[in-house]
């Protein structure tokens, strides 16, 4: 016998009863009282630039003041022109000046000037002073004139250099700048060497010394110059000897044949060629022959021609220690001062050997070195003012003499 058990039915599910609106509306309102009140509180703080506090004022730590510091500008928050314009009044801004090529003209408005006083304009016209030369051109559209250059205090400036002057109102002038280098006048420079090959004999002048014009440097004993000396007199005994012989002979014309006066007459000729061939010769090496030279005593001629070219004084000095009719002096053309030395008594020189350098420090020349595109802008008398790198030195000048070539 079997049971079967049947399971009970499911009850009815139970239904929540529907509350009332105005019951949900009052259990919310205490969120939104407390959400209204923190946005209340952050917006206050925001206006008035409340801060977290920091670690060590949460620590327990002395609490510090606020940074006052524009992290954009970096200078204080405080006294920021760009953050705060109204710490620096502005000027009012007229924009572009196409007449002048710059910003806020002065020119044409001159309450822009910061001077003391009233602003005066130039007594020139300053657009025809301005297309004068060539000059690079603003940029109308730039604004970089708007911006200032600000410092977080007077210390910071003067560490930067930063100088601080009184403005003065003064003529400006347009100049052309250039490297260049003084150099002595090329015709005032000399170089010197001997005109002969021989040995140096006595040295009066070294670097550095003062020389007037025709002074004696040095003397050098030449055996070229004793030939030519013995040529001389010898020419000389042979001339007057020659020129007796033809005055007697003229003189005696009936007793002695046609053909004996004709060679004494030829014999004359060739000693006066051979009497200026070697006057020319002494001539050459630079010695000043004293005039009617042929006509004095040959006893008296060879005194005079041993120190040819050499002053009395030096004469003098040098007619007891020395016996040598070698020597012929190196003079300085004119005054200057001995720049350059390489003399030493008893060292043998040729005619190449350079031995002294002698110029006159009066007269430099200033060689400058113009660019290409200033070039046009120079002329001859052009005033010229040199100063030296270190600015010690300020000469003036001319200009004297453009190059044609680039």
């Amino acid at each position: 016998m079997s049971t079967t058990l049947n399971a009970p039915a499911p009850a009815p599910a139970a239904t929540k009863p529907a509350g009332d609106p105005g019951i949900a509306i009052l259990r919310g309102l205490p969120n939104l009282i407390v959400f209204s009140a923190l946005a209340g509180i952050l917006y206050f703080g925001h206006r008035h630039e409340w801060k977290l506090p920091k670690l060590s004022a949460l620590a327990g730590g002395a609490t510090q003041a606020d940074d006052d510091w524009c992290a954009e500008h970096l200078v204080p928050e405080s006294v920021c022109v760009e953050c705060r314009p109204d710490l620096f009044p502005r000027a009012p801004e007229f924009g572009f000046c196409r007449i002048h090529g710059v910003v806020e003209c002065v020119n044409d408005h001159p309450e822009l000037a910061q001077v003391k006083g009233a602003p005066k304009l130039p007594r020139y016209d300053t657009s025809q002073a301005i297309a004068v030369r060539d000059r690079p051109e603003n940029n109308s559209r730039n604004t970089l004139h708007k911006k200032l250059v600000q410092f977080a205090s007077a210390e910071s400036a003067t560490k930067s250099g930063i100088d601080i002057d009184v403005v003065q109102e003064r003529a400006m002038s347009d100049v052309l700048t250039a490297n260049g280098e003084m150099t002595f006048d090329p015709t005032r420079v000399a170089h010197l060497s001997s005109r002969v090959s021989g040995t140096i004999a006595h040295v009066f002048k070294t670097l550095g010394d003062d020389v007037s014009a025709g002074e004696i440097l040095a003397l050098v004993d030449s055996a070229s110059v004793g030939q030519a000396k013995s040529q001389l007199l010898h020419t000389v005994v042979q001339l007057q000897l020659r020129k007796s012989t033809a005055e007697r002979l003229r003189g005696a014309t009936d007793s002695v044949p046609k053909r004996t006066l004709q060679e004494a007459e030829a014999a004359l000729q060739e000693a006066q060629i051979t009497f200026l061939s070697a006057r020319q010769a002494l001539s050459n090496m630079g010695f000043d022959l004293p005039e009617e030279i042929e006509k004095r005593d040959p006893k008296q001629l060879s005194d005079d021609v041993r120190f040819l070219g050499l002053p009395a004084e030096m004469v003098a000095k040098l007619s007891q220690a020395t016996q040598t009719a070698n020597l012929i002096p190196v003079r300085a053309p004119y005054a200057g001062v001995v720049v350059s030395c390489d003399v030493v008594a008893g060292e043998v020189v040729s005619a190449t050997n350079l031995l002294y350098t002698v110029a006159d420090p009066k007269r430099l020349w200033l060689h400058l070195n113009v660019r290409p595109e200033d070039a046009r802008y120079v002329e001859l008398g052009q005033a010229v003012r040199f100063r030296t790198d270190e600015n010690s030195t300020e000469a003036a000048g001319s200009v004297a003499w453009i190059s044609p070539a680039v």
